[in-house]
């Protein structure tokens, strides 16, 4: 008896236990689907600037409004009216509260009458700030049968703006726009394309991911100068190719004179292809930028045989120059995502990301430098010090090589996927 009891009481626990699980998944689903974060997102920003304000229009996918649970009916089917007031609080949480306008560096404030209408997933009426208009202004059927999950939140926001922001000392200038879009927030993977017109219909397109920041819309001349600088620093320290490349020109060099004429030959070089690329001047084929990475490597190579293996390195120029023609495609590729940043000013922001580029090359040199003639200069007090620097560079182009012939590989499977 006391053995069929515990078995009784085993089997209660059992059945308790078996409940309780299912009581709670049936519980916690509808929570667990309202915080799931969409793998991929993609948004659309329109910016229409008029006299008196700045309209912007923000096309999201319903499905990445999380922490909310919009009525449904049948299947599925998005409750229209039912689902209003969640909509325009989705559309504040997620949205209004995440992306700040400016002009001419002073914030704007939204009005608190915001327009808010799901749309479908077929909808057209954002390729344009003036189908978008009269699109808000319309709303769908009740009867719509839209699955919520496919349904798109359109949300049109208004910044006003006073006499005091469009005007500097009394007299009236071009108003500077910039926005800050936090939106990268609402999927795993968020991609924005948004398009500003201004008040002389001039069009200016942007294509970003993620949340970019502060993004100056119709940027002046000199915005541009200084933000293209700053990614060319950027970009040559963050470049390790590039960096071992320069590294192996320079390494064998010891006389300032030699040293300046290669410098100058490898700049003449990149800024030749550079310039060209970014013009447009370049093959449009998807193997292409595989090909000039697995150049990048095989240069970074042939500079570190060249080291070991060279005597005189009399025509140390002209590897600096043909090498740097292979890099100069290599900056092309980094510069084609931010180029479109530039606005209408393409000239300034290649002029600016080359000076970049070569500010980090000569602040990469100040660094290097002093510490390899120091090297050089401990060496002079052997009896052989001229065996002794020459292993030096033979070493460490060693190891230089030995990075870049993995990197050549790994470049080259790519490559040959193409064929």
């Amino acid at each position: 008896m006391a053995g069929q009891d515990t078995e009784d009481i085993d089997l209660r626990v059992l059945n308790y236990a078996l409940c309780t699980c299912i009581l709670s998944t049936f519980l916690l689903t509808p929570f667990a689907l309202a915080h799931e974060l969409p793998e991929r997102v993609q948004t659309r920003i329109l910016v229409e600037e008029s006299p008196e304000a700045l309209r912007v229009f923000v096309r999201v996918p319903l499905e990445a409004m999380r922490d909310f649970n919009f009525p449904t009916r049948g299947p599925g089917y998005l409750d229209i009216d039912e689902a209003q007031s969640l909509l325009r609080d989705a559309a504040i949480l997620w949205v209004a509260d995440e992306f700040d306008v400016f002009a001419n560096g002073k914030e704007l404030v939204v009005n608190p009458d915001l327009v808010v209408r799901v749309s479908l997933p077929t909808d057209r009426s954002f390729d344009s700030a003036e189908t978008a208009t009269a699109h808000m202004t319309k709303k769908l059927s009740h009867e719509t049968l839209l699955y919520w999950r496919q349904a798109l939140l359109d949300i049109q926001m208004t910044y006003r703006m006073d006499s005091n922001t469009l005007s500097a000392n009394g007299k009236e200038e071009i108003v500077r726009f910039a926005i800050d879009s936090r939106l990268g927030h609402l999927g795993q993977r968020t991609s924005t394309a948004l398009t500003f017109t201004n008040r002389f219909s001039e069009e200016f397109l942007y294509d970003f991911s993620g949340s970019p920041g502060l993004l100056e819309l119709a940027p002046g001349w000199h915005q541009v100068v200084t933000e293209f600088i700053k990614q060319g620093v950027i970009h040559i320290w963050e470049g390790i190719d590039h960096i071992l490349f320069l590294f192996c020109l320079i390494l064998p060099i010891r006389h300032t004179g030699k040293l300046i004429w290669v410098i100058t030959a490898f700049t003449a070089g990149h800024s030749t292809t550079l310039l060209s690329a970014a013009l447009g001047f370049i093959p449009d084929v998807i193997w292409f930028p595989s090909l000039i990475e697995c150049l990048i490597a095989l240069s970074i190579v042939v500079m570190a045989l060249d080291n070991i293996l060279g005597k005189q390195h009399q025509r140390r120029w002209l590897f600096g120059f043909c090498f740097g023609l292979i890099h100069g495609f290599g900056f092309s590729f980094a510069l084609a995502e931010t180029l479109q940043f530039s606005g209408s000013h393409l000239l300034v922001a290649l002029v600016g990301f080359n000076l970049g580029v070569e500010i980090g090359q000569l602040l990469l040199l100040a660094a290097a430098l002093p510490l390899l003639w120091f090297a050089f200069r401990l060496l002079e007090s052997s009896d052989h010090n001229l065996d002794r620097q020459n292993l030096l560079i033979m070493v460490l182009s060693a190891v230089v090589a030995h990075t870049a012939l993995h990197w050549l590989n790994m470049q080259w499977q790519v490559l040959s996927g193409y064929f």
